[in-house]
């Protein structure tokens, strides 16, 4: 499970106990933590940030796909 945030998204602190939840039950959780935007910046704002969060969305799809592939 990728999970993206900001340390000013309003959601930053569940999705770290997710986070959290999700390492404790064995699954393989990735929190990437951005500075100084708002909640699913990504979706919304071109800046270089989104790109590098798509990049990171894309990166980790293609992976988790590749390796369903094995």
């Amino acid at each position: 499970t990728l999970l993206l945030s900001s340390t000013r998204d309003f959601l930053l602190s569940p999705t770290a106990i997710f986070a959290r939840r999700l390492t404790e039950k064995g699954v393989d959780a990735r929190l990437v933590v951005f500075d100084g935007l708002p909640h699913a910046f990504w979706g919304y704002m071109g800046i270089p940030e989104t790109d590098e969060a798509n990049e990171l969305i894309a990166r980790f799809l293609k992976d988790k796909l590749a390796a369903a592939g094995k």
